[in-house]
């Protein structure tokens, strides 16, 4: 009888040296339907898991489910080497992927999407990834960012935050917690105050206006008192360290591309800190 989960079956073949090669040379645009693509497998590969363990359960014999599930795996783990080489190309990403959390997927999604001719800021750059609260975008009229990028934003967030407590002893780190993780704590800790105090009370007025909430959800006894839940304060601190993550990356990005200083940084003059914050493992070169 024939094994279909023998690696000659699924093919679960490594890279061949001239697909490493065209992986090296990929355009912007090749690299951008990857990542794209990467996340709609990682998303199949989820799920296929998830029916195959329901299938134990029901003591099913799910040949098929396991079997799409290692294909999905085999088709993302290749996706993510092919994007890890075509960072290793582009500084840029090289210094995203030193960063404990951001991996190649997300550092060639950040080269790919952002063009450093055409983002002329911190704030446009910001504006693009869909993290502007001032821009709105209802259905029907263009969206005024990139929905792939904003998918990566969002990720860049949820890896910081799983990654938060993670010891960095190659790094001289003698703290649990990475360099972004901290800054996450610090800025929930503050937005947990700040809604203590009764200072949000217009985002929770406004959240009530923008959609209709249950009176028996958690959502509308906090919003009805004029306090954020718990799950709204998380989601602005975590938006908060993406923000400041990419505001790094385009520092970095731009020194690279212009070889020159990065003008006045976004963390000081709208992140809310009054100090400098310099992008970790970074000493331009020129």
């Amino acid at each position: 009888m024939v094994n279909i989960f023998s690696e000659e079956v699924i093919g679960l073949d490594r890279i061949t040296n001239d697909l490493k090669n065209a992986a090296r040379k990929l355009s912007d645009r090749e690299s951008r339907y990857l990542v794209d693509y990467y996340y709609q497998m990682q998303d199949y590969r989820i799920r296929a898991a998830a029916q195959e363990r329901e299938a134990r359960k029901a003591d099913e014999p799910g040949e098929w489910t396991k079997y799409m599930f290692s294909n999905l795996k085999s088709i993302e783990n290749q996706l993510k080497s092919a994007l890890d080489l075509y960072g290793d190309q582009h500084e840029s990403s090289v210094w995203a992927k030193e960063i404990t959390g951001i991996g190649p997927v997300i550092s060639a999604g950040l080269k790919a999407h952002i063009d450093m001719e055409k983002t002329t800021s911190v704030s446009s750059l910001h504006r693009f990834a869909g993290l502007d609260p001032t821009v709105e975008w209802t259905k029907g009229k263009k969206r005024p960012h990139n929905a792939q990028l904003k998918v990566i934003a969002y990720k860049i967030g949820e890896s910081i935050i799983k990654v938060q407590n993670k010891e960095e002893p190659s790094k001289g780190s003698e703290v649990p917690g990475t360099f972004y993780g901290r800054f996450f704590v610090e800025r929930k800790e503050m937005e947990h105050a700040r809604n203590a105090a009764g200072d949000l009370a217009d985002q929770a007025e406004d959240a009530l206006k923008k959609k209709s909430y249950g009176k028996d959800t958690i959502a509308y006894k906090h919003y009805s008192k004029g306090k954020l839940p718990d799950a709204h304060i998380h989601s602005r601190a975590r938006r908060w360290v993406s923000k400041l993550f990419l505001s790094h990356y385009y520092h970095v990005a731009y020194e690279i591309h212009h070889e020159k200083p990065h003008p006045r940084p976004w963390v000081i003059e709208h992140g809310g800190h009054k100090d400098f914050i310099a992008p970790p493992n970074w000493s331009p070169n020129w």
